[in-house]
């Protein structure tokens, strides 16, 4: 019973939530079963609802002390349960969509013949309309539904002389093409997960059409959706993610948090596959992210950063040896990790911050104390060990470490671009190890080949060490 929808619906409510629901419960409007309220006061009285506290038969027991357990009454009694928590999740939704609730009053007064009550609450509509500063789809939808109604009332009162059909057309036609860009924008997403998933869009190319001849530029929420399909596009112009990072950063109030969290993440792969592709200019353009992304509280959910973000933000700022900030960073953010990742990746971010400032010797010393249970970090650790032995020109521990390392990288299940891309790291320090410095034309090749090799997130260091030769 205790994963019945009854139960997983009632756990599903906050603390104000039940308490609205047990007056809800007790209003003969919504519930005219007493036995409905008994059968919520046994479940509202348990501190945890487990198989143990909600057993069928105690329940059961405690309702009809005298009767015969009956699991068909007792699930009849769920079901009704059950629709009233819904009727009574509902009412809390339209209680949250203040425009729905006029639209229905503008409706029933309509159809009431209550004229004066109906455009009273279409001067309302237009009010709260004007006053919202989120312009999505949705808001675009809400005012195509009040000038279609205020189209309707007019024909009934036979006020045909002006029409409003051009704002009902301009707002639908708005609406339309937002939806449009955005499920475009999901599917190409998909897409560049797998390539089966691939869909049509009808009238995509037109909509593409208008908006690259310059129309709709004043609307900012099509503009988002413009820049951000544009982006996943064509991943490899950065005019079109200038502009997203443009609109992100100076009118990101048009959409909700959500929406723009899903745009945060289209900006920040792109910046990613340029990085992966070796252009490290685009370390800065992550950092500005990742600082954006901290402000609008789009990273920490619920108190929670995730500590592949903790890690990623670590390195994208020390690569620009941001140390100060960073510092503070891990002071100020280290907390709002899971509790149980928290020593181990304060260790790293340690250990990181040290090697960033040329602290060679104290950095070993910290990551050759613990093995990290998490496969990233010591994917890192190892590569922070691995610039060590190279840069102090200790070959015989470097010849050694590369061997290991490789070994490491066959045995544990690592993606295929991350496993390669390390294996390509090693294949081309231990050829660094090896050359010769008065083999300029090998030197020459080995450059070469590292700039034309993908994926090589280490690229400049490599380079640079091609440099020193």
């Amino acid at each position: 019973m205790h994963k019945s929808k009854l139960i997983v619906l009632y756990k599903s409510l906050n603390y104000s939530e039940k308490s609205l629901f047990k007056k809800w419960l007790k209003s003969p409007a919504h519930n005219k079963h007493k036995d409905v309220i008994q059968l919520f006061d046994f479940i509202a009285s348990k501190k945890l609802l487990t198989k143990r506290t909600v057993e069928k038969k105690v329940l059961f027991k405690s309702m009809y002390p005298k009767g015969k357990f009956d699991d068909l009454r007792l699930r009849h009694l769920m079901t009704i349960g059950v629709q009233i928590l819904e009727h009574f999740v509902c009412f809390l939704e339209q209680n949250e969509n203040y425009f729905l609730q006029q639209k229905n009053l503008i409706k029933y007064y309509s159809k009431k013949n209550l004229e004066k009550f109906t455009w009273q609450h279409i001067e309302k509509s237009k009010q709260v309309q004007g006053k919202q500063v989120v312009k999505n789809s949705q808001f675009y939808y809400n005012q195509y539904e009040l000038e279609y109604l205020i189209l309707e009332e007019n024909e009934k009162l036979k006020r045909v002389q002006t029409s409003n059909l051009q704002a009902i057309t301009n707002n639908y036609s708005i609406a339309f093409i937002i939806e449009t860009l955005k499920i475009a924008c999901a599917a190409l997403s998909y897409q560049n997960l797998n390539k089966k998933n691939s869909c049509e869009f009808p009238f995509l190319s037109k909509i593409l059409v208008l908006l690259n001849e310059g129309q709709y530029k004043e609307v900012i929420g099509v503009q988002f959706y413009y820049y951000s399909y544009l982006s996943l596009a064509h991943p490899t112009q950065s005019t079109y993610f200038l502009q997203l990072k443009k609109l992100l950063f100076e009118q990101s109030e048009v959409l909700p948090i959500e929406e723009i969290k899903q745009i945060h993440i289209i900006a920040f792969n792109f910046c990613i596959k340029k990085l992966n592709n070796g252009e490290e200019d685009y370390v800065q353009e992550v950092f500005d992210l990742f600082k954006y992304g901290l402000e609008y509280h789009i990273l920490v959910e619920n108190n929670i950063l995730s500590r592949f973000t903790y890690k990623n933000i670590i390195t994208a700022a020390l690569r620009l040896s941001k140390i100060v900030w960073t510092t503070r960073f891990i002071e100020q953010y280290t907390p709002c990790l899971e509790v149980q990742y928290q020593k181990n990746y304060q260790h790293f971010a340690n250990a990181k911050l040290l090697f960033t400032q040329g602290n060679y010797q104290e950095t070993s010393q910290l990551l050759n104390q613990v093995e990290y249970d998490d496969l990233f970090l010591n994917l890192d650790a190892k590569l922070m060990l691995l610039k060590i032995y190279y840069e102090e020109n200790n070959m015989d521990v470097l010849d050694a470490f590369l061997n290991s390392f490789y070994a490491y990288l066959q045995r544990k299940e690592i993606m295929g671009y991350h496993r390669e891309n390390y294996k390509n790291i090693v294949k081309f320090t231990r050829k660094l190890a090896y050359l010769a410095t008065f083999d300029k034309d090998g030197i020459q090749k080995l450059k070469t080949k590292i700039e034309q090799t993908n994926p090589l997130t280490e690229k400049i260091w490599l380079l640079n060490q091609v440099k020193k030769l």
